[in-house]
């Protein structure tokens, strides 16, 4: 995988002889150019552009057309950026299906597609994670969320606007949490989301909600939707914002002091 924001803070402190760098301006830099190494050895964004093109295209793609022995890479390539434009998005071989009719794309059928899925997700560019029934401990049927493995494919496929931002802070937060070792699913109580339900070990347990910051408008929302969980184990709402928000025993923190905390 590539690095995390932790590790790669680490290593632009490396880079910098050891002097800590400006948390905020890195963390704007990771969401733009990801974790890949091999970008940051160039200085200058088209030098960084060619370098993810080539990653994207070279190793990528051609790692996925290897391993399903494809003739024509042509389908794979509009599956693989509708997955990742849809990154923090439910998806389904039937949602690729209509949307590669709405484009006007010759679809293959529902297996193929299926199959460029899988081969995507085993290919660790994209996490193809279940829903999970909170109160009724069970994971939901076709109600399947992708997440892409780096920022910096999502930045490449799909311009970096700002309602893309929370999609963008939630795929951070999943890499994270999976870096930490835990199994992480979407929950849902009672129809309402919870954006991850994370466990790692025998009784450890978080449930985490992520925005790109915290509003009036959707405030409620975010802290309540935790509402119908009674049990004990934390409960926190991940965001940008600085002032903490926690209430009603709900964690708030910032995404940047969440990524960096060890």
């Amino acid at each position: 995988m590539p690095f995390t924001f932790s590790e790669y803070y680490d290593y632009r402190t490396q880079l910098n002889n050891g002097v800590s760098r400006n948390a905020a301006d890195e963390f704007s830099n990771y969401m733009r150019w990801g974790g890949f190494p091999l970008i940051f050895s160039a200085n200058e964004d088209d030098q960084r552009q060619v370098m993810l093109e080539s990653i994207f295209d070279s190793i990528v793609l051609r790692d996925i057309v290897t391993k399903l022995k494809l003739k024509n890479s042509y389908q794979l390539e509009r599956v693989l950026d509708y997955v990742i434009a849809s990154t923090g998005s439910y998806i389904s071989g039937r949602s690729i299906e209509d949307k590669l009719v709405a484009d006007k794309v010759d679809a293959d059928s529902l297996p193929k597609i299926l199959e460029y899925l899988h081969g995507i997700e085993r290919s660790c560019i994209v996490s193809v994670v279940p829903r999970f029934d909170v109160i009724g401990l069970k994971v939901l049927e076709f109600n399947n969320k992708s997440y892409t493995c780096d920022p910096a494919f999502i930045n490449y496929k799909k311009s970096l606007i700002s309602d893309l931002y929370g999609s963008i802070y939630e795929t951070i937060v999943f890499n994270e949490l999976i870096a930490r070792g835990y199994t992480v699913r979407t929950g849902s109580v009672y129809n309402k989301e919870i954006d991850f339900v994370a466990t790692r070990k025998q009784d450890e347990k978080i449930y985490i909600q992520v925005a790109y910051e915290i509003t009036e408008k959707n405030r409620e929302r975010e802290f309540g939707n935790f509402s119908a969980i009674k049990d004990n184990y934390p409960k926190i709402v991940i965001s940008r914002d600085k002032v903490p928000l926690s209430k009603n025993g709900i964690i708030h923190r910032n995404i940047i002091d969440f990524l960096l905390d060890r």
